[in-house]
């Protein structure tokens, strides 16, 4: 994976998909804050990563779902399930609706279905955005009246690890798992910054120099962090515990610094739109082959059939700057 311009766009989606895709890394962020009656019938050793080709595929890069196959108890029976890990650095008010069309497109695409017992899956968003969580995690919620009587039949929830008001030293999980939750704090929360990335440091000291891992963590705070203060605090506390790590995180500082530069801030711009631009045509082209209506597709991407012609035409005319 080449570590520079990895953090440029999305920077938050993509460091919590390059962790949490160890279902190690998942698993103990997942038994930290799920509730016991949750958690406790998960086999978590039998734990793995979903390749979720149907969500990427569909959804590209708008979307940081990772999708985890895992054993469940019942009594003395085992039963398959899923666990549907989705990050949110925003408060989403149509949160519960947009988990549940997810899961319904797992749910079609798997070829057991029909045959054999459909499997659950657990809808978990892990969110650490500015503010705290503000909307209802019930789908009923989502109607003018959820006391309806038709509407309280309606009783699909997810699951929710809200971390915008923990404190850094609250943070609990696997090394790099914790590394990826004090950076995202740092980046959200500077009454906090100072303290997370002190502790994200003394982690990310223990790391082979060699290891992608730390070329990719500093990418993070270059790209997150408002000053050069903040990465300077970082990478000086890392070299206070390991010189060889913090010399190669000032030497992907300069990588990252000079293929700015070389760029130039008009390439940028029109190279981030040009993939945003593809990543929707994708995206909708991947509706359209699984049959999807334009009703539904323009209720989940704002994109119509007339939009999507214009975009393809913009897309043949489109030029990058050198």
């Amino acid at each position: 994976m080449d570590s520079t311009g990895t953090f440029r766009h999305k920077p938050h989606d993509k460091l919590f998909r390059y962790v949490f895709q160890d279902p190690e890394e998942a698993r103990q962020l997942l038994e930290f804050h799920l509730e016991a009656e949750v958690r406790q019938p998960v086999r978590w050793d039998t734990m793995a990563l979903n390749s979720g080709a149907f969500v990427d595929r569909l959804m590209g890069e708008w979307f940081a779902d990772l999708l985890f196959d895992v054993e469940m108890l019942d009594g003395v029976e085992t039963h398959s399930g899923r666990i549907l890990l989705e990050h949110q650095s925003t408060v989403d008010p149509r949160m519960p609706l947009r988990l549940l069309f997810y899961i319904n497109l797992v749910w079609a695409r798997d070829p057991g279905i029909g045959t054999s017992a459909c499997p659950p899956i657990l809808p978990v968003v892990f969110y650490q955005g500015p503010g705290a969580w503000s909307r209802s995690v019930h789908l009923a919620d989502q109607f003018p009246n959820p006391d309806m009587t038709w509407v309280k039949r309606l009783t699909f929830q997810h699951a929710l690890i809200d971390q915008s008001r923990m404190m850094p030293g609250e943070i609990r999980g696997g090394p790099r798992g914790c590394i990826a939750q004090w950076l995202m704090m740092a980046a959200f929360h500077p009454d906090r910054r100072r303290e997370a990335l002190a502790l994200a440091a003394q982690r990310v000291a223990e790391i082979s120099p060699q290891d992608e891992a730390v070329g990719l963590f500093a990418e993070y705070v270059y790209h997150t962090q408002p000053d050069e203060e903040s990465f300077e605090l970082f990478r000086n506390a890392v070299s206070h515990y390991s010189r060889a790590v913090g010399e190669r995180i000032m030497s992907y500082a300069d990588i990252i610094e000079a293929r700015g530069e070389a760029r130039g801030e008009a390439r940028g711009k029109a190279v981030a739109e040009k993939i945003a631009l593809e990543h929707q045509l994708q995206t909708v082209d991947n509706m359209l082959r699984d049959g999807l209506d334009w009703h539904t597709i323009e209720r989940y991407t704002t994109v119509s059939s007339e939009r999507y012609e214009e975009m393809k035409g913009q897309l043949d005319e489109w030029t990058v700057p050198e």
